[in-house]
C-alpha cells in the first residue's frame, strides 16, 4: 500500500482500528502485532509473532507499510495484492487504517468499553492576542473570558506569571482549562495537553499516556508495585503500616517512586514535558487508593473492614508529588466498601455490564474482585486471592512482558506446544499461561482432582532437590534464562488457593441473589493476562461458572480502560456518580457458609 496521509517524519503513526475506529499510537519501526498488544487488543498468534502460523491476518485499508516478508508471500501469496498482510510482520511508515477480521469475536468484547463520547474535563482556549492593557494583566484576561462565558474562574499563580510573559510578547496563546472546576491550570504558546490513566494494582502499576485532544493513547508502560518488598498482598501491607516503623511513609513512598519512574520512562520515550500532563484518573482497590493517599488503612485489617471514605476522592498534585504539573487533579475512582475500590469501577464502566440485565464480572487480580448485576442492582465483593496469578511466588512465574509464555497445550507424550510473549526462548510464565497449564495437567490427569501431581512414567515428570514433584515445561538447554521452567507442587497449591477464592466469592454472589448460572448473558473477566486467556482452561479450572462459552468475554485490563474513560469523559464521570446509588456491598467473612464453600472450590471437578 503506497496511499500517504501523515506527516511521514514523525517517529510516531496513529492507526485507526475498523470497523470500530479505535485509535491506538505506534512507533514506525513496531509491529502492528506489538502496538495492538500495548493498546491491550488481542489478536491471535499463536507462533508468539515470529510470522509463522498466519493467524494473526490484517487488512491495510489506507496508509504506507514496510514491503511484505518472505513469510508474508509464503503464507498469504495473492491476498498481499488486496491488502492482506500479518500484524506481527508489517510496520507503519505512515498513519494506517487497519481491519482486523481475525479479532471480530474478541474485539466485540472491547467495544462497549471503548464507544463513549470524548468530552475530558481539560481543553484548550486559544487566545489570539494576549495583550497588556490597564488596569492588570489579569483583568484584562478575565474580561476576554467574560465574552466566552467563562467567569468566577480560578486562576493558578503558573497561569498567572505565565500570562505576564505572554503579555509582554503580545503574542497567541493557550489557556488550558478545567471545565469541572472551573479553573485556568496554565497559560502556554504550545497545544501539549495531555492526562494519565493509571492502574494502582496490588503486584503492577500500570500507565496509560494519553492526548487529551484526541483521545489517542501514546503509550502504556507497566512495573511492579514497589510495596511487594513490604508484602506480596494487601493484608501483608496492612499489617506492615499498621506495625513497622513508618511503614505507611514508606509503602506510599514506594507506590509513589514506582509511578514516577514508570512517568520518566514514558516522558522521555514520547518526548513529553511532565508539566504538560493536566488531569490523571487513578483506579485500584481500595487500600492502594488508601496507600496512593497516604492514609492509612488500619481499619481494613480487622471486622468490620470499614474503609475510612466511600465514592471518589479528588486531590491536586502538589499534594501528592508526582512527576506531573503540580495543578494536576488527581482523581481516584469510587471506593465501593470495604476491599472493593475503584478497580472494580474502572471493570464495571468499561465491561459494558450495566448494559446487560444479569451479568458477572471477575476481576482475577491479587485482591480478587467479583460483581453481580441484576436488574438495576449492583453486588459487589472482594476476595484475597494473592499475586499468583500474576507469576508473583510461582517457581517459573513472571509478569505478561517480553519472554513470557502466555500460552501453552500438551501434545502427545506431554510434550509441551507454547507461544512466547515477543517470540524467542522463553524466560518464564505468565497468568494466562499458569492457567493454561493448570487445566492441561488437570485435562492430562497429571493432577488429581485434589491438586496433587501424580508419579507418572514421563521424563517431564520428577522430584526436584526439595523431593516435591513438578512438571518440566521447558529444559534449561532451550531457555532465555540457562535454567529449566517448571511448575512444582507448591505452584499448583499457590494456583489452587487464588481459583478457589475466586470461585467462592462468585458462588456466594450468585447463592444470595438465587441466581442460576444459566441466567447470567455474560461472564466479564477482568485481569492484566497478557494478551489472552483460553476460555475453555479458565472454566475447566472453575475460574469462571459453568455457563456456555460465548458467554464468557475477556476484557484485559479493565481497571485502567474504566480509567481512560473517566479521564477522557464527563459523561462516563456522571455515569459513575449514577451507579453508585445502585452498588450492594458483601462481606464474605459474614457468610456462614464461607469456609465450607472455601473447602469445596479448592478440588477440580
Amino acid at each position: 500500500m503506497t496511499t500517504t496521509y501523515s506527516n511521514t517524519t514523525s517517529r510516531y503513526v496513529t492507526i485507526i482500528i475498523l470497523p470500530y475506529s479505535i485509535k491506538i499510537r505506534a512507533r514506525k519501526e513496531e509491529s502492528i502485532l506489538s502496538a495492538l498488544r500495548k493498546s491491550g487488543i488481542t489478536i491471535d498468534a499463536l507462533c508468539g509473532g515470529r510470522g509463522l502460523c498466519g493467524k494473526c491476518r490484517i487488512r491495510i485499508v489506507k496508509g504506507e507499510t514496510n514491503s511484505p516478508t518472505s513469510n508474508e508471500v509464503r503464507i498469504l501469496g495473492d491476498l498481499i495484492k488486496n491488502g492482506w498482510r500479518l500484524a506481527c510482520q508489517v510496520m507503519p511508515k505512515s498513519d494506517l487504517e487497519v481491519e482486523v477480521p481475525s479479532f471480530k469475536g474478541q474485539i466485540l468484547d472491547w467495544a462497549p468499553k471503548m464507544k463513549f463520547p470524548l468530552d475530558p474535563a481539560i481543553t484548550l482556549i486559544p487566545i489570539e492576542n494576549i495583550r497588556r492593557e490597564p488596569p492588570s494583566n489579569l483583568d484584562t484576561l478575565l474580561k476576554e473570558l467574560k465574552t466566552l462565558g467563562i467567569t468566577n474562574v480560578h486562576i493558578s499563580l503558573q497561569a498567572i506569571k505565565n500570562l505576564v510573559l505572554l503579555s509582554r510578547m503580545g503574542i497567541q496563546g493557550n489557556i488550558v482549562y478545567n471545565r469541572d472546576y472551573n479553573e485556568i491550570i496554565d497559560i502556554k504558546t504550545d497545544e501539549a495537553c495531555y492526562g494519565l490513566a493509571i492502574d494502582l494494582g496490588t503486584t503492577t502499576i500500570v500507565i496509560s499516556l494519553v492526548n487529551l485532544r484526541n483521545g489517542v493513547i501514546l503509550d502504556t508502560i507497566s512495573e511492579y508495585n514497589g510495596q511487594i518488598t513490604y508484602g506480596r498482598d494487601i493484608i501483608s501491607r496492612i499489617g506492615y503500616a499498621m506495625t513497622a516503623r513508618d511503614g505507611l511513609l514508606r509503602l506510599h513512598r514506594a507506590m509513589l517512586e514506582t509511578i514516577n519512574k514508570l512517568l520518566v520512562t514514558i516522558f522521555k520515550k514520547n518526548n513529553v514535558e511532565e508539566r504538560a500532563v493536566y488531569e490523571v484518573a487513578a483506579a485500584g482497590n481500595t487500600v492502594m487508593s488508601l496507600l496512593f493517599l497516604g492514609l492509612p488503612p488500619h481499619n481494613l485489617g480487622s471486622a468490620p473492614f470499614e474503609p475510612p471514605f466511600l465514592g471518589g476522592y479528588t486531590i491536586t498534585n502538589d499534594r501528592i508529588g508526582l512527576k506531573i504539573n503540580p495543578d494536576a487533579k488527581i482523581h481516584l475512582l469510587p471506593v465501593l466498601g470495604g476491599y472493593v475500590g475503584g478497580d472494580v469501577v474502572g471493570d464495571i464502566i468499561s465491561s459494558g455490564m450495566l448494559n446487560d440485565e444479569v451479568a458477572l464480572l471477575i476481576d482475577l487480580g491479587t485482591n480478587g474482585e467479583v460483581v453481580l448485576k441484576k436488574a438495576e442492582i449492583i453486588y459487589v465483593t472482594s476476595c484475597a486471592a494473592g499475586p499468583a496469578f500474576e507469576g508473583v511466588g510461582i517457581s517459573s512465574g513472571m509478569m505478561a512482558i517480553e519472554g513470557a509464555i502466555e500460552r501453552i497445550r500438551l501434545k502427545e507424550e506431554l510434550e509441551p506446544e507454547y507461544s512466547v510473549i515477543g517470540g524467542g526462548r522463553a524466560r518464564g510464565i505468565c497468568g494466562s499461561g499458569l492457567i493454561d497449564i493448570l487445566a492441561e495437567m488437570v485435562r492430562h490427569s497429571i493432577i488429581d482432582k485434589q491438586g496433587r501431581i501424580k508419579e507418572v512414567d514421563n521424563p517431564r515428570i520428577r522430584r526436584n532437590k526439595k523431593g516435591s514433584l513438578e512438571f518440566v515445561i521447558e529444559w534449561k538447554e532451550a531457555t532465555a534464562v540457562g535454567k529449566d521452567i517448571v511448575v512444582t507442587q507448591q505452584d499448583v497449591r499457590q494456583l489452587q488457593l487464588a481459583k478457589a477464592a475466586i470461585k467462592t466469592a462468585y458462588k456466594i454472589l450468585l447463592n444470595k441473589t438465587n441466581t442460576r448460572a444459566e441466567e447470567l448473558k455474560a461472564v466479564y473477566v477482568a485481569g492484566g493476562f497478557g494478551n489472552f486467556l483460553n476460555k475453555e482452561n479458565a472454566l475447566l479450572v472453575g475460574l469462571v461458572p459453568k455457563v456456555d462459552i460465548s458467554k464468557v468475554k475477556f476484557i484485559g485490563n479493565g481497571s485502567l480502560a474504566g480509567a481512560r474513560m473517566f479521564l477522557l469523559s464527563r459523561k462516563v464521570r456522571s455515569r459513575v456518580r449514577e451507579l453508585l446509588k445502585n452498588v450492594i456491598h458483601i462481606s464474605l467473612h459474614e457468610e456462614p457458609n464461607f469456609r465450607r464453600l472455601f473447602i469445596e472450590s479448592l478440588f477440580f471437578e
